[in-house]
């Protein structure tokens, strides 16, 4: 998936708030262990820039389940899948790994569309969470994303 550049408000300390820009992206591959029941494996780079001098990348290793029923006998269905993982925090600029480190974890809840036996149209409500392990002087904290997510997938 992919999810162009946002920006947002970032109250900082101390304040004012301040604009963020973010933006991610993240290939996921799998193993269907039966027809609706798939673990898969894959990897997330998020993008954040703060602004002069704090603009970051961090790498996400995820392992998580996906699963699915169909509603009826037309193209409908349910899915769900949650993902969790190790992450690493760079320097964007210099590519250098600072001290920070980030657990990842997300879970969605959706419907989708068979367009063909192998591409679908989904949609869902998705929530991902960064929890930082030191965001200031020991400190731990959490990045939260949360909302409505759409878009389509292949199988093969």
């Amino acid at each position: 998936d992919y999810t162009p550049e946002v920006e947002y408000d970032f109250v900082g300390n101390p304040p004012p708030a301040r604009g963020v820009k973010k933006s991610e992206w993240s290939i996921i591959g799998g193993y269907y262990l039966v027809p609706q029941l798939a673990i898969a494996g894959g990897f997330k780079q998020q993008h954040q820039n703060f602004g002069p001098g704090f603009d970051v990348n961090i790498d996400i290793l995820m392992l998580g389940v996906q699963g699915g029923a169909a509603i009826g006998d037309g193209g409908w269905f349910m899915y769900g899948n949650g993902f969790f993982g190790p992450g690493t925090v760079a320097a964007a600029q210099t590519g250098s790994v600072t001290s920070d480190e980030v657990f990842y974890y997300s879970t969605e809840l959706g419907l989708g569309y068979r367009l063909t036996d192998h591409l679908a149209l989904t949609g869902g409500f998705k929530y991902q969470t960064l929890r930082w392990d030191n965001i200031r002087n020991g400190i731990p904290g959490n990045d939260l994303t949360n909302g409505w997510i759409f878009g389509a997938s292949f199988t093969f």
